[in-house]
């Protein structure tokens, strides 16, 4: 009896000090899933235009004195007296002037610029993408609600369905979540931009287009086309 016991006790305490190595190693490289969300989470923000509300989030870009924030282009559709127009009137956080730098119609894809004093923010750092999804992982989709509460992740759901425009999940959103990070929960990188959300799918622009999109507003200014 005392032999197996000392054995038990052995193997308990080696079970004890990998956790805490574990839990260690998690904490100093910040693997740990709540770590991963906030960082991405400290860069998402409010957007809304003259009729829709939704969400956006900071690059970690700027061009000239204006920080970038991608957003999802519908929400600039409006509606007044049965009459459809397009108003490039938004505001980030609550907050303007607004300045409109690229977009994209055909791939749901807006980029605003605001002044680099407009907003107390913590130090931006530049967003980590990933092109290459896997079915089955499982991501977060970062965004606000109808009602304009602050961003939080809202499910974490699985990977359905991936190609190079979108990326399908298994996540119910609210809606105010149009324009928010979708994040993987594996690495926390951002794989793609939330745009809809419908009978508990999600769905959203992939990463890659998004690239590609940010890649030619760079380089040739305001875009404006609709195919990249």
């Amino acid at each position: 009896m005392c032999k197996y016991s000392v054995v038990a006790l052995v193997l308990i305490l080696f079970c004890l000090q990998a956790q805490g190595m574990l839990s260690r190693r998690q904490t100093v490289s910040g693997e740990s899933v709540t770590e991963r969300l906030s960082r991405v989470k400290r860069q998402t923000v409010i957007v809304t235009s003259e009729c829709k509300l939704g969400t956006g989030f900071y690059t970690g870009h700027k061009i000239g004195e204006l920080k970038e924030v991608l957003t999802a282009y519908h929400l600039g559709a409006c509606r007044k007296k049965n009459k459809a127009y397009y108003s490039n009137a938004f505001m980030v956080g609550g907050q303007g002037p607004v300045v409109v730098l690229g977009s994209s119609p055909q791939h749901d894809l807006l980029l605003l610029g605001i002044a680099e004093g407009v907003q107390h923010l913590p130090v931006l750092n530049e967003l980590q993408f990933r092109r290459s999804v896997e079915l089955g992982e499982q991501v977060a989709v970062i965004g606000s609600n109808p009602h304009g509460s602050p961003v939080k992740a809202y499910g974490f759901g699985k990977v359905l369905y991936a190609y190079s425009l979108e990326v399908v999940s298994k996540i119910t959103v609210p809606h105010g979540s149009s324009g928010g990070p979708v994040v993987a929960i594996a690495d926390g990188k951002v794989l793609g931009m939330s745009n809809n959300s419908d009978m508990g799918f999600s769905g959203a622009v992939s990463a890659g287009v998004i690239l590609e999109f940010l890649e030619s507003v760079h380089r040739q200014g305001n875009f404006r086309g609709g195919k990249l």
